[in-house]
C-alpha cells in the first residue's frame, strides 16, 4: 500500500465510470475480453481553494472489495482522528481551511469488510509523509515613507510569511492592471522579502499603490500606501 500527497491547491473529482454493455455483464465474462478495462477510472484533477488531496493504492489478493478509513494527527499530537469511513474511492480531498496551519500525517485503513463477514474481514495501513498545512497569507507592511524626486516616487515593503515563504508580488497604480516586482535580492523565495517600487507620476494628485504578494500555497496578502504628488 502506498500514499501519494498532490500540492496543495489540486483537488480530486470523480469520473463518470466506464460505461459496460449490459449483457457483457449478464454473461459472466471478464470485460477486459471485450477492450473494457478493469482498472477504475483514476480521478480528474482540479483547482479547489485550499485543498490537500490524498491518492492510495491497495491490493487484496482475493480480489475482495477494499473499503478505507483515513485518519490524521498534528505531529506533535499523539492520537490518529478519524476524518472520514468507509471510503469507496482511493483517493480522497481535504479542505485544507478546516485545518488549523501546522504539519500533519495522514493514514490510511484498508480493509476488505465490503466482501467477507463481520469479525473475518483483513485490514492494512499506511502513514503518510509530514504534509505542510499553511491558510495564513502573507503580511505586507510598507517600510517607510515614500521618496519623491519630482516625478518619481520610490515606494519600499515589506512581505513576511510565517507558514511558508514568499514565492512572488505584484502591485497595482489606482486599481490598475497588476505589475510584476522582484525582490530587492532578486529572487522570492525567503519567508521575509523587501520590494522597491520606483514610479513615475506625471499628474499632480492623490495616487493609491497597492502591493500583493503570494506564498508557495498561493495565500496573498496584500497593503496599500497612498502618494499625494
Amino acid at each position: 500500500m502506498s500514499i501519494q500527497v498532490l500540492p496543495t491547491n489540486i483537488g480530486l473529482a470523480a469520473n463518470p465510470p466506464i460505461q459496460i454493455d449490459p449483457n457483457i455483464e449478464l454473461s459472466g465474462l471478464d470485460p477486459a475480453t471485450f477492450g473494457v478495462p478493469n482498472a477504475a477510472v483514476p480521478p480528474r484533477r482540479i483547482f479547489q481553494r485550499g485543498a490537500t488531496s490524498l491518492q492510495w493504492t491497495a491490493e487484496d489478493r482475493n480480489g475482495d472489495k477494499m473499503a478505507y478509513d483515513i485518519y490524521f494527527k498534528e505531529v506533535s499530537e499523539t492520537a490518529f482522528k478519524l476524518l472520514r469511513e468507509n471510503v469507496t474511492d482511493n483517493f480522497m480531498t481535504i479542505d485544507g481551511q478546516s485545518l488549523a496551519d501546522g504539519r500533519y500525517v495522514f493514514k490510511v485503513v484498508a480493509k476488505d469488510s465490503p466482501s467477507n463477514p463481520a469479525g473475518t474481514s483483513l485490514s492494512g495501513e499506511r502513514i503518510s509523509e509530514p504534509v505542510d498545512i499553511d491558510n495564513t497569507p502573507p503580511a505586507i507592511v510598507p517600510i517607510g515613507l515614500p521618496q519623491t524626486n519630482g516625478d518619481r516616487t520610490r515606494i519600499v515593503f515589506e512581505a513576511t510569511d510565517t507558514g511558508s515563504y514568499v514565492t512572488r508580488a505584484e502591485f497595482s497604480v489606482n486599481g490598475g492592471e497588476w505589475q510584476p516586482v522582484y525582490s530587492d535580492d532578486g529572487i522570492s523565495d525567503s519567508t521575509k522579502e523587501r520590494y522597491t517600487i520606483d514610479l513615475t507620476l506625471k499628474s499632480p494628485g492623490e495616487y493609491s499603490v497597492t502591493l500583493r504578494a503570494y506564498d508557495v500555497n498561493s495565500n496573498s496578502g496584500n497593503a496599500r500606501l497612498v502618494i499625494k504628488r
